[in-house]
């Protein structure tokens, strides 16, 4: 693997990890001693709050970015069982847009993403999300 490979993963791990310090901490205010949401997230992340509020900055613009892109681009289709990166920000996208109470939440979320089913939603994002709690 190539330091450009290992940075692009270890980028990809970092941002599944934000998203999902982000789902559980967002518009929350800790118990403990008054932390805020930024710091519990920073403290997920084993990252500075500085660094964790960048990297929402990048990714705030880059969904404003993809709303006003996405009804004239989608994501290439890839094979099934394989995901893109694109494919990949795409799922996260619709993860915020249909929360775990959703009713019928990867049919919903399969419906718009191309070339995947609810299962293949629902496995990736069981695959994943374990992966990060490892």
């Amino acid at each position: 693997m190539s330091n450009i490979e290992y940075y692009q993963e270890e980028t990809e791990k970092d941002h599944a990890r934000f998203v999902a310090a982000l789902e559980r901490h967002a518009c929350r205010q800790s118990s403990e001693s008054c932390t805020s949401p930024w710091e519990l997230i920073a403290i997920e992340m084993g990252k500075p709050v500085d660094q964790v509020k960048a990297h929402a900055y990048r990714y705030f613009a880059f969904l404003t970015s993809f709303k006003h892109a996405q009804q004239t681009t989608m994501p290439t289709p890839t094979p099934r069982g394989e995901w893109s990166t694109d494919e990949s920000i795409l799922f996260e996208t619709l993860l915020v847009c249909y929360g775990p109470e959703e009713e019928d939440r990867w049919t919903k979320i399969a419906s718009l993403m191309p070339n995947k089913n609810s299962r293949d939603c629902e496995l990736y994002f069981n695959q994943t999300y374990r992966e990060l709690s490892r």
